[in-house]
């Protein structure tokens, strides 16, 4: 009879015990894999977030923060009084852009502008730009497609009576507004937007700017702001990091807790494997006794334990897995408040596994060589 027949024999003698070691070793990989994958389904959400929605870098001029703003940008009234980027330096932007994979660079020129008798915050920009660069943006009616059209935030939609299909007046002129930005709580929320090239035209700085921002990959971004603030040495290069730093900051709490809670759970589980096969191994004393008794080895011995935790181990690492990933499957989502559902990863399924039985043999380790060390004489004295 082969060694491992005689584990799968003993495995199905004491089904009852060796099935609570089962359960035991499928909560604790279950649980492991529920937090391993939820911190990683975080972990690759802000990092998306970071690279694919909204700028990340704004290179703005050198100036005195006063009363109105927008990105960092501070203006009075209708004369701003600060320097401004010139063409030159968008080109040399989109130079270092280019260079660093920057998904999307839009200028923008920031003025005061008045609409009847009161004053509003008028941003030129370069539309396709700004879209790309803020994808999570939702417009009731539709983008601006001309430079005789504009949108508006909803604060500067409902200040000034403007809706979709209307008219609106700026500084004179008469313009139509094609849209409006749903309400997000930032500073979009109160200004308008229109045509850059129109913009410079009503404030009368023709091919002048006010701000550049810059979406471009996070694991690139000290290298970009580097660079920039070397070619634009009148300027201020800064990364918009606290759009994302409180995410950032729950995620790294989560994955110290779950780090925590795994390594207590695999020091419970070593724990259990090697209580329950203490008791196996003393239970069969006088088994073991007749094995070493009739020429098996220490070593024959030890391998029968440990090839029992190993089976267990590895039915525990796949149950455990297995349901692990339904959980997260069914609830991970929206425990990491994410949109996407999180599926269940091989990788971490053969991980699960190799974990599982690292702790079996960990556990089994001690029973093993305790019961390989047994006396025969002693052993078959036990009743």
């Amino acid at each position: 009879m082969r060694l491992t027949d005689i584990s799968f024999n003993d495995l199905r003698r004491r089904k009852s015990k060796m099935a609570l070691l089962v359960v035991g070793l499928v909560i604790g990989v279950s649980t492991i894999v529920s937090l391993v994958s939820i911190t990683q389904a975080m972990q690759a959400d802000v990092r998306e977030k970071l690279d694919r929605f909204g700028s990340n870098v704004v290179v703005a001029p050198k100036s005195d923060a006063i009363t109105l703003s927008y990105g960092g940008v501070s203006v009075a009234s209708a004369s701003v009084n600060i320097k401004d980027l010139k063409a030159d330096d968008l080109t040399r932007i989109e130079a270092v852009g280019a260079k660093y994979g920057a998904t999307s660079i839009a200028p923008k020129l920031v003025g005061g502008v008045r609409v009847g008798d009161a004053k509003a915050l008028l941003v030129g920009v370069d539309l396709p730009a700004e879209l790309r660069a803020n994808r999570w943006w939702e417009i009731t009616g539709r983008e601006p497609k001309g430079p005789g059209e504009v949108m508006l935030g909803a604060l500067a939609s409902r200040k000034f009576s403007a809706m979709p299909g209307g008219k609106l007046t700026l500084s004179g002129l008469e313009f139509a507004v094609t849209g409006v930005l749903r309400e997000m709580g930032s500073q979009e929320d109160s200004v308008i937007f229109a045509d850059l090239a129109r913009a410079q035209q009503i404030l009368g700085k023709p091919s002048a700017l006010t701000i550049v921002e810059v979406s471009a990959p996070s694991s690139r971004l000290d290298s970009l702001i580097g660079e920039l603030t070397s070619v634009l040495p009148d300027a201020n290069v800064t990364a918009l990091s606290s759009a994302m730093e409180s995410r950032q900051q729950r995620v790294g709490q989560l994955t110290s807790f779950a780090l925590a809670v795994s390594i207590v759970v695999l020091v419970v589980g070593v724990v259990t494997v090697l209580t329950t096969m203490m008791s196996a191994v003393s239970e069969r004393r006088r088994e073991i006794g007749i094995f070493r008794a009739t020429g098996f080895r220490k070593t024959h011995v030890a391998i029968i334990i440990l090839f029992e935790a190993f089976v267990v181990s590895v039915i525990g690492g796949i149950a455990g897995w297995l349901l692990g990933s339904l959980f997260t499957l069914a609830l991970g989502a929206r425990l990491a408040q994410i949109s996407t559902a999180i599926g269940p990863s091989p990788v971490l399924g053969a991980t699960a596994i190799v974990v599982s039985v690292l702790i079996g043999m960990a556990g089994a380790a001690y029973p093993a060589l305790r019961a390989a060390n047994l006396d025969p004489a002693d052993a078959l004295r036990f009743t």
